[in-house]
């Protein structure tokens, strides 16, 4: 094909397959090398005082958080 881009095509993907094999392949990657004493789900104000709490008090637990999106702070940023 190198060089005849004339006849490439691309083939169609849902984002549902490419967002699974993300998914699958951080988890597997997670599940290998991650070790931890206290998982926190969310990263709300609850769970960013829990995880500051937790790591002031005993400085030599693993925490891992875990958040579904890229941003911290759950609805704190959404006001009102």
């Amino acid at each position: 094909m190198l060089g005849n881009w004339t006849e490439f095509l691309f083939s169609l993907i849902r984002e549902s397959a490419v967002s699974r094999a993300m998914t699958r392949l951080y988890f597997a990657d997670l599940n290998t090398h991650a070790e931890s004493d206290v998982v926190i789900i969310s990263v709300g104000s609850c769970g960013l005082l829990c995880a500051y709490t937790i790591g002031k008090l005993q400085p030599n637990l693993h925490i891992i958080i875990v958040k579904a999106g890229v941003a911290i702070g759950g609805r704190v940023w959404l006001g009102g």
